[in-house]
């Protein structure tokens, strides 16, 4: 029940054991089996997974500590003696994760982080991963379970493509959905609520994709681009550079103002620095700089064919 009151009901503190780092996501889980019926999941780049219970105040269990292990895609990946190379053992960066929805025990779930590593996790056992998926080269944004089958997941990542996964395969993704003029961010993926086929994504460069497996996995079906926004950014550079321009030009008008004209009366002269002055009154003229607008999530509405997005 919300109260009335800006006060949360409960906080993490240092000695519940708040996570030390930037929290990308929670998520409210619905368990079966012998947990709890419902509880608060969190990831944080301090490396952490918990899951937080509220039955008697604020308390917590972690349910993984994530190890960094070495991306076996992309150039950065050198094996050293074909034993792999070499990490120094540091906690990894989590980034997003996924539970299957369709499982009556909610135990296995995936994890994406920093490296473009998603680790498959069981929060029975906290020890190790079950198995880890390398396909990214980039940081893995979003990850999201297939709202049928439990074996299979979307990812969206920094290397601008957006991978489906079966959780039985690890050594590459099934398939690879990526516009060829595309060289943006992917941050959200989603899927359709009542397609088992169709997936919506959205990019850094303000385009809106949806795509149907079942029709193409290389062009999407829909593909629709935001209208641009202003560049702020630019805007407040163009601002100061003509307001420096500016303050030059006054300062040239008044070092002109101690120069004597002996070929002109002062009618003359005054008329001449009203002119003068009439010109530089003018604001100076800035180009406005436009950008397209950086979608950052995106969701299907339940029961209507809308799809919800937000920057």
């Amino acid at each position: 029940t919300r109260l009335p009151t800006d006060k949360p009901i409960f906080e993490s503190n240092m000695e519940s054991g708040k996570h030390s780092d930037t929290v990308w996501q929670v998520k409210w889980i619905v368990r079966g089996g012998d947990h709890q019926p419902e509880s608060l999941v969190s990831l944080s780049t301090d490396g952490r997974v918990k899951e937080w219970f509220m039955k008697k105040g604020l308390s917590h269990i972690d349910l993984m500590t994530l190890k960094r292990v070495p991306n076996q895609t992309g150039p950065q990946w050198r094996p050293v003696n074909s034993k792999g190379e070499g990490v120094i053992s540091r906690l990894g960066n989590g980034l997003c994760f996924s539970f299957p929805t369709t499982n009556t025990d909610t135990v296995i779930y995936f994890v994406g982080t920093e490296d473009g590593v998603i680790h498959k996790c069981s929060s029975s056992y906290n020890e190790q991963y079950l198995g880890s998926y390398h396909g990214h080269t980039g940081p893995v944004y979003k990850i999201k379970c297939h709202p049928i089958d439990p074996n299979v997941f979307l990812s969206c990542s920094a290397d601008w493509a957006v991978k489906l996964w079966s959780a039985d395969r690890e050594n590459d993704s099934e398939l690879t959905f990526h516009q060829m003029d595309l060289n943006d961010v992917v941050h959200d993926v989603e899927w359709a609520p009542h397609n088992a086929t169709v997936f919506a994504s959205v990019t850094a460069d303000g385009r809106i994709e949806v795509w149907d497996i079942q029709n193409s996995a290389l062009v999407p079906t829909i593909c629709h681009r935001v209208e641009e926004v202003v560049d702020e950014v630019a805007l407040a550079q163009a601002q100061e550079l003509a307001r420096l321009e500016q303050a030059k030009k006054k300062k040239k008008k008044k070092q002109a103002e101690y120069e004597f004209d002996e070929f002109g009366d002062d009618e003359d002269i005054m008329n001449k620095k009203s002119s003068k002055e009439d010109k530089e009154s003018k604001e100076p003229e800035i180009e406005v700089a436009m950008r397209p607008k950086k979608l950052s999530c995106v969701r299907f509405a339940d029961g209507a064919q809308i799809i919800v997005t937000g920057d």
